[in-house]
This record gives structure tokens, sequence and C-alpha cells, in this order.
């Protein structure tokens, strides 16, 4: 989030930080990253309100599209955003991943990107 352009949404309740997103625009095209809902409050739609404020900040900013990286094996996460209106642009790039003080992989990791034209 120290990215130069980098704007954090939050989503607030009573002072309360609920859920957030990074949104970064990169050359006409917003990115979107850690979508984030405080667990015990996902499924509340808290989540599509965020993306609705990144859409719109979208519009703003004059971006064509809105685009996001997803690690491949969130199957259900990706679903949702299918459901949002993103698709799948049939781009992966890899997941880079080096430190073995947190374990290795036990399968593959690479990220799908996921896109919305606007």
């Amino acid at each position: 989030i120290q990215t130069p352009g980098t704007t954090l949404l939050k989503y607030m309740e009573d002072d309360q930080l609920l859920g957030c997103v990074e949104i970064r625009n990169e050359h006409g095209k917003l990115y979107l990253g850690m979508l984030t809902v405080l667990p015990s409050l996902q499924g509340k739609g808290l989540g599509k309100k965020l993306l609705k404020a990144a859409e719109e900040e979208a519009v703003k900013q004059q971006c064509t599209s809105l685009f996001m990286s997803v690690i491949s094996v969130r199957k259900e996460l990706i679903d949702w955003y299918i459901r949002m209106g993103y698709r799948l642009t049939g781009e992966r790039k890899p997941f880079a991943f080096n430190d073995p003080r947190f374990g290795q992989p036990k399968t593959k990791l690479e990220f799908v990107i996921l896109e919305k034209i606007l």
C-alpha cells in the first residue's frame, strides 16, 4: 500500500474497520488488491459495497476497466468475482514464493487475472 498512487478504500462503522480494498490506476486501468472483509461479516454484502466503491472510483478516474490477480486455487473466490461481472482473461502470473521459513507449497500456485470492462 506504499506504492505511489495507491489508495485504500475502507468500510467503517462506529470507528471500526470492517473491510478495505486497495486501488491503483495503472495506465488507465484500475488495479484492485487485497479486498478484505472481517471474517465474521463475510457474506453480508460488505465486499459488494467495497467492489462497487472501487468501480465508481474507476469511472471517476476515467479508467477503461478494473483488474485483479487471484490465486488460482481459490475457485470459490474466482466464482464470486465472475458473478460480480469480472471475467478470466486467460493471463496467468507466477506466484513468487522463495522464503522457506514459511514452508513449501504442496501444489503449484499461480495467479489468474480477472477483469471487468467499464
